[in-house]
């Protein structure tokens, strides 16, 4: 079966988000699909413990990069509608709307490998003319690469090599404490504009807020390691949310603060990160968040009771983050 459809971008960060920076005028696109946004972009099922692999097609136009869940397996130009090749045409394309969308325009065709069996709300695309920091140290474990708008290059520039630091570090740890190699074959990282969210941990392609991007003004310490931490955070979801999936909502707690709670054990365990020393202050700050979450009239238990998605949205909070990530480090020590 075959389903044909047409969906609008969106400018509140609740499916493909579209973007245009002030600084240069180009456009950039983002898709953020936790917890159940995915069917704003294309018709899905929504429920997490329902996986399935992907294939994916992308028409650009000429000169702009796009990255997601997967690596490209082939990237292919077309001039208009002369160059209109069977590429497209398999992912039922045809060649009238190729020729409406694009007329004579320069196109590229990009072709990413299928993924393995994921949750939709895990699967990403982001389109534009990012920029790509490729890590120094090429013979790792994974591929890593770094991407930012245009108009932050010369900010990310200066912040990549800890950035790529702090993620190796982690995998490692990650790797080593979960008896597993990181369970999907690279791992990007996106900095990305008018972003709602702190950060998401879509498989392989990782998106944060780019205010995260230390910029003229001066980060403290204590600010660059929460921000490490949310790295940390990010990359524990590959195997604790992502690998193995909750089945429901009612678990989105142990998702989420399992993964706050296991990013400041690796700030302070983990090897390569021993001049960090915030990571249990920066903890306190997500404790207080959940106690103050807990005193408002919309409380609720650790372990919600979703009845649909919409409640589940509702819960992204700090009792789910902070007070269930104190809870289990009582568990721990």
């Amino acid at each position: 079966m075959h389903i044909g459809f047409v969906s609008n971008y969106v400018k509140d960060c609740q499916g493909m988000h579209y973007f245009v920076d002030k600084a240069d005028n180009e456009e950039y696109l983002y898709t953020q699909y936790e917890a159940a946004d995915a069917h704003k972009a294309f018709p899905c099922f929504d429920q997490p413990d329902i996986k399935a692999p992907y294939t994916l097609c992308v028409l650009v136009p000429k000169g702009w990069t796009v990255i997601s869940t997967m690596s490209q397996r082939k990237e292919v130009s077309h001039k208009g509608s002369s160059e209109f090749t069977d590429s497209c045409e398999r992912f039922l394309l045809p060649e009238k709307e190729f020729c409406d969308l694009f007329g004579e325009e320069e196109v590229s065709c990009f072709e990413f490998r299928k993924s393995p069996k994921i949750s939709v709300y895990l699967y990403s695309v982001c389109a534009g003319p990012y920029h790509k920091f490729e890590t120094d140290k090429p013979d790792y474990r994974i591929p890593m690469n770094l991407y930012c708008r245009k108009s932050l290059i010369k900010y990310v520039e200066k912040i990549k090599d800890e950035w790529f630091h702090v993620t190796r570090c982690g995998i490692d740890y990650f790797s080593e404490t979960f008896s597993c190699e990181f369970p999907f074959e690279k791992c990007d990282q996106i900095f990305c504009p008018d972003y709602r969210m702190g950060a998401m941990e879509n498989v392989g392609a990782i998106t944060y807020r780019d205010e995260l991007v230390e910029r003229d003004e001066l980060f403290s310490p204590y600010k660059k390691e929460a921000i490490f931490c949310i790295i940390l955070h990010e990359l524990s979801h590959m195997w604790f949310g992502n690998l193995v999936t909750m089945k429901w909502w009612d678990d989105l707690w142990l998702n989420e603060s399992f993964a706050n709670f296991i990013s400041y054990l690796c700030m302070d365990e983990a090897k390569g990160l021993e001049k960090y020393s915030a990571s249990w202050h920066v903890f306190l700050t997500q404790t207080f968040w959940g106690l103050g979450t807990d005193q408002k009239d919309t409380t609720h238990p650790i372990s919600a009771d979703c009845i649909h998605t919409q409640s589940a949205q509702d819960i992204f909070d700090g009792i789910s983050y902070g007070k269930g990530a104190a809870f289990l480090k009582q568990i721990l020590f």
